[in-house]
């Protein structure tokens, strides 16, 4: 058989949970090719399907048990924490998101009773543990570190990030008064993540 190029590389990333965009270069222009079927059809064969996301990268679908991950809960406070604290400063959201770079140190995740409140309930209570999201969202290919302490989010954060929007916009409440429950509700939601290893 033929096999289309890099498959190896390409899938070994892709069922450890990672996303593939533009950033990873080679491996992404394979499976933005003419071949793109090729890999489905190989993936599909092996139990996984291949998604091509509108936002221009690529990714397994998960599995149904692994959208209750407690390392997702922690990514979805994070991540919904942030969109709040930038839409009250009355900043556009996604632009805002990927095309700052990010500080550790200048995140608002502690500039707020109700913020802290919630990462102790995912048990965030320190910088570190900041650290610790931000090195998982980089493992699965959503940031990337582009400093020791700064980082910038990739085109697969837009799944986050969608998540984030659609359950403010139900809800109707800031970050401060929606539970990690209910943030990573996602829990019930089809685009859910793999726990990937760090």
């Amino acid at each position: 058989m033929n096999y289309p190029d890099h498959l190896r590389e390409i899938f070994e990333k892709l069922k450890n949970g990672y996303h593939i965009s533009p950033e990873d270069d080679v491996i992404y222009a394979a499976l933005n090719g003419e071949r793109y079927d090729d890999y489905a059809d190989y993936f599909a064969g092996l139990g996984f399907t291949l998604h091509k996301h509108e936002h221009d990268f690529f990714y397994f679908e998960p599995e149904a048990e692994d959208t209750a991950s407690p390392r997702l809960a922690k990514i979805a406070v994070f991540s919904f924490i942030l969109i709040d604290n930038i839409a009250n400063r009355g900043l556009p959201v996604e632009p805002t998101l990927f095309s700052e770079t990010f500080t550790l140190r200048g995140l608002p995740h502690f500039t707020l009773d109700s913020y802290r409140a919630r990462l102790e309930q995912v048990g965030i209570t320190d910088f570190a543990g900041l650290r610790e999201v931000i090195h998982y969202l980089k493992n699965v290919g959503w940031a990337k570190w582009v400093a020791e302490d700064e980082f910038r989010f990739l085109r697969p954060f837009h799944r986050m990030l969608s998540k984030c929007l659609e359950l403010a916009e139900q809800s109707g409440k800031a970050a401060s008064e929606v539970s990690p429950i209910q943030v990573s509700g996602l829990n019930q939601a089809k685009e859910s993540e793999d726990d990937a290893n760090a």
